[in-house]
């Protein structure tokens, strides 16, 4: 037990020191205001038909935990998906593996630092919660135990079941992270379709029975014979809710906890499974490579090398254009990842030549754009990430040359996967659109460029590129960047706009960084 809390200890303190923590710590308090909306706003989080509940400690309690659960699942993998890759690139994993600790506690430690770390974030949901009460919740007692049972029986089974996950994919997917990210994309979309559809006991975020509750106390106090619909989610309307009930809390049902303590013990059997597999930072492959490397040279090899002519060698031509960089960092990209990843992406552009133009833009396209999120999250960072910046950073004009073509190369390969959306929208002489796909284009390359450089690594921006998708394809207007909902005239001005400041942004923090190379 002592090698596992000192273990779980080094991973939790670490991770929690990093930059990028700390930026997802303050995203994380500032969602978390938003779960329970001020008195005359006009949007809802959680909502039964035309019903809100009154702000009671019942109702805060168990919206924010019902938000939580499914918002730290959404983002919280990313957060925590690389803590078995950090000990392999570090070489702790190696002096790890030569200790007596097994493969199972040494995963087991790395589950308890993934939980704490998404635990952090609940707690920090849970207490901008109580606080929204005291702000909102006039006229009603403060109720602890509300919170406490909502908070327990719903997101902290759930983030257990997350912390699992990304330790058992980094198992069974080592060194693949972009097919680890796209497994787990697929995985929480099965999940939150699924579990809709399940008995409200065993949907593995803990919400069905929690609003099946709400639906139930709703439909006792309404007169209308259509059921009234349960909604999640940030719904925007033009004028605030007047219809309000007072929310009463849910009954201890041993059913329901029963299910909710099955998927925590079902993520450690999974663990259990993968610690059967776990290559415990094995090196013989590379240690095959260095004693290639190292061999007598063959006969054939001998020979050719002695009847080479050096001056038969064409000259180096010298070449300050930015063609040949534009040119290697596409086909970089083009080459990266599985092959199979190909074949999606094929399947998306046939999506988007013949589904509807509204399912196409909508939903289609951001997905298309999220299955390349591990070919533009180190954009401007690989250089880094092989330790081959300070040759590079070395070359002619690094921040004009070499950021302008990466920037060109991952464009291009945008807008090259999106292109038959593009022909069809041209077709019809909807250039609006057109412009506005080229403007998302360019503007989530630039996102990433600016939080790769301004973090040094690509962590952030899958979590946020990752959270952007998912709110694109449920139609949330403000994130919205590529002109599938607001595609007016002063909506592409403000996109303009905030592509430009990015890009001014990311070249200044690149030439910064220069300076201190």
């Amino acid at each position: 037990m002592r090698r596992i809390f000192t273990l779980t200890k080094y991973d939790y303190l670490q991770r929690v020191r990093s930059y990028r923590f700390l930026i997802i710590f303050c995203a994380s308090l500032a969602f978390a205001y938003t779960l329970i909306p001020a008195p005359g706003d006009t949007y809802s989080t959680v909502r039964i038909g035309e019903y809100l509940g009154n702000y009671n400690s019942a109702w805060i309690g168990y919206v924010t935990a019902i938000m939580a659960s499914t918002f730290v699942s959404l983002i919280g993998y990313y957060l925590i998906n690389n803590s078995v890759k950090v000990d392999q690139d570090t070489k702790v994993g190696q002096i790890v593996a030569a200790t007596r600790i097994s493969n199972f506690r040494y995963l087991l430690a790395k589950f308890l630092g993934n939980f704490l770390i998404l635990l952090t974030i609940v707690i920090l949901i849970f207490l901008v919660g109580i606080v929204l009460f005291f702000m909102y919740g006039s006229g009603y007692p403060f109720q602890i135990t509300e919170f406490l049972t909502a908070y327990i029986l719903i997101p902290i089974p759930t983030i257990v079941l997350i912390s699992a996950l990304a330790v058992v994919l980094e198992v069974f997917l080592a060194g693949r992270s972009a097919l680890q990210n796209v497994a787990y994309f697929f995985l929480f979309a099965i999940m939150l379709v699924q579990g809709s559809r399940l008995a409200v006991n065993v949907d593995p975020f803990g919400v069905g029975f929690p609003t099946s509750e709400m639906e139930s106390q709703v439909a006792k106090i309404t007169t209308d014979s259509k059921k009234q619909q349960l909604n999640i989610g940030f719904i925007i309307g033009q004028k605030p809710i007047e219809k309000r009930f007072d929310f009463n809390g849910v009954p201890v049902s041993p059913l329901y906890i029963t299910f909710r303590l099955l998927w925590p013990l079902f993520g450690i059997l999974l663990i259990y499974v993968a610690s059967r597999f776990f290559h415990r930072f094995e090196v013989k492959e590379r240690l095959v490579v260095l004693k290639k490397t190292k061999s007598e040279p063959s006969e054939s090899e001998k020979s050719l090398s002695e009847d080479l002519d050096l001056t038969s060698i064409p000259k180096l031509q010298k070449s300050m254009s930015i063609f040949p960089v534009f040119k290697t960092e596409l086909l970089m990209m083009i080459r990266r990842g599985n092959r199979w990843l190909w074949g999606l992406n094929i399947i998306g552009m046939v999506l988007l030549a013949v589904l509807p133009l509204e399912a196409a833009h909508k939903i289609v396209l951001p997905i298309l754009w999220f299955l390349q999120v591990h070919r533009w999250a180190d954009l401007v960072t690989k250089e880094k990430n092989h330790q081959m910046h300070f040759f590079i950073f070395s070359s002619f004009k690094p921040a004009e040359r070499l950021l302008t073509a990466q920037w060109l190369a991952a464009v291009a390969l945008a807008i090259g996967l999106v292109l038959p959306l593009i022909i069809r929208y041209l077709v019809l002489g909807q250039w609006l659109l057109v412009v506005s796909i080229l403007i998302g284009a360019v503007f989530i390359i630039l996102v990433s460029s600016f939080i790769g450089i301004l973090t040094g690594g690509k962590r952030l921006f899958e979590v946020l590129f990752f959270f952007t998708t998912y709110m694109n394809v449920n139609g949330l207007p403000y994130t919205d960047y590529y002109g599938s909902i607001n595609n007016s005239h002063n909506y592409l001005f403000l996109m303009f706009g905030l592509t430009f400041v990015l890009a001014l942004s990311s070249f200044l923090l690149r030439r910064f960084e220069l300076k201190k190379v």
